[in-house]
């Protein structure tokens, strides 16, 4: 039995920031960020940093869930080590959704099956920061998103 490895395969998570990808077709796209745990789990994170008042709008999700998650989402499945791993596609900002991106979100998130499908606006980083316990970033966030001198 081999402790280290069973926990390294199971828990173990690494992080790749900017990564560039090509699909099948030719097709590149950037990961903001992606997360891997052991061989079963892909986080893929679309982060825009925004100002609190300023909207993602239904056009830039459309564009994500339309565009973007199906050429990384590709181009990820050539990868012998990631043909069989559950995979979750998160858009964050540090600002908000308009009503109709976070409608086209829902509708989404309900009806793909392949993979899931998730989001968070400034108020859920900075919770999720929070319960995390990662106080620098709350920082971070407090002091140029949310607390702003131009916000």
């Amino acid at each position: 039995m081999n402790p280290a490895g069973l926990t390294k395969k199971g828990e173990g998570n690494t992080i790749d920031i900017g990564v560039t990808v090509t699909d099948p077709e030719g097709k590149s796209a950037e990961i903001d960020v992606r997360r891997v745990k052991g061989d079963h789990e892909v986080a893929l994170y679309e982060c825009k940093g925004l100002q609190p008042q300023t909207e993602v709008s239904l056009f830039d999700v459309e564009k994500w869930l339309t565009k973007k998650i199906p050429t990384v989402r590709s181009s990820l499945l050539r990868e012998t080590r990631f043909r069989n791993t559950n995979y979750t596609f998160e858009y964050w900002t540090s600002g908000r959704f308009s009503d109709d991106a976070l409608e086209r979100l829902e509708k989404a998130k309900r009806e793909t099956l392949k993979y899931a499908v998730s989001w968070r606006d400034g108020a859920s980083v900075m919770q999720y920061a929070k319960e995390k316990k990662i106080g620098s970033m709350t920082d971070v966030l407090r002091e140029h998103f949310i607390q702003h001198p131009l916000s």
